[in-house]
């Protein structure tokens, strides 16, 4: 990352000048990790065009994002919440360590080819990212994991708004969706323990690899040569245990386009609040 060290230390227009939007393992980390409570550091906001992860609190309310908010008044050129002023303009992300998966990610994005390549509109200095190969597997990694992120999110906003539209009449709090939101990571993070960080890897390198629509499912399961896939399944086991009063999820969206989900029957999700 060699424009990072001379130039980002004392930029962070990229802090003061967008909406950061953040998934719900952003929320849960940084609430762990900080000793916060979500509604410290987010706000929900309406999504400009309705996507997979968008949430409701009530059944026939907008579409609604989480940000993270901004110092004093909100307005949309002010600093982030988590960004510090330091001596001789320099400033810093107090969150760095935990910060969210677009951040990690900025300014590069994934390209049709699956590469990375720097967006066009990145408000970096010109000489930010001179030299800097945005094809290298750590970029296309933290590119890739952003994208895997808010996939999985949209798993579990679907089940939240699930929830919501079994009780028409109901306006939930933001509280009680990021209560959801902690219990469901919970589960996730410690389902993630069982593969490690090296097998987190290979499901995030592997991540949207599509397999030959002639191959069987469960013998590439078999020899893991998917890991992604059958990390994902067993995410939406997880989020389908999620209230209890509500029909089971019947497998929910194949991961893979044109293939059924293994998860139909199997019902091994952790219980929620």
């Amino acid at each position: 990352m060699s424009g990072m060290s001379s130039v980002c230390p004392t930029c962070g227009l990229c802090c003061r000048s967008y909406i950061v939007t953040v998934c719900g393992r952003d929320v849960w980390e940084i609430s762990r990790q900080q000793r916060l409570a979500p509604t410290q550091f987010i706000m929900a906001v309406p999504q400009a065009k309705d996507r997979a992860d968008g949430f409701r609190l009530e059944a026939e309310g907008q579409n609604l994002q989480l940000m993270l908010d901004k110092q004093g008044r909100f307005e949309l050129n002010r600093p982030c919440i988590f960004l510090v002023q330091l001596a001789g303009q320099h400033v810093t992300c107090g969150v760095y360590e935990h910060r969210p998966v677009v951040c990690r990610a900025y300014p590069f994005v994934s390209l049709e080819d699956g590469a990375a390549g720097v967006r066009t509109n990145a408000l970096c200095p010109p000489e930010a990212w001179v030299g800097v190969e945005p094809n290298r597997p750590p970029w296309r990694d933290v590119v890739s994991r952003s994208e895997f992120e808010f996939e999985l999110y949209g798993e579990v906003t679907a089940r939240w708004n699930e929830r919501v539209a079994s009780l028409p009449g109901r306006r939930f709090a933001l509280d009680e969706y990021c209560s959801y939101l902690l219990n469901v990571y919970e589960a996730i993070d410690a389902f993630d323990g069982t593969f490690g960080d090296a097998g987190m890897a290979r499901v995030v390198h592997s991540w949207r690899t599509v397999p030959d629509p002639t191959a069987d499912l469960d013998e590439l399961h078999e020899r893991g040569e998917l890991p992604w896939v059958d990390y994902f399944l067993r995410v939406q086991q997880i989020v389908a245990g999620f209230y209890a009063d509500l029909p089971r999820l019947e497998g929910g969206q194949s991961p893979v386009p044109g293939r059924p989900t293994r998860m139909s029957g199997q019902n091994q999700g952790a219980g929620g609040s």
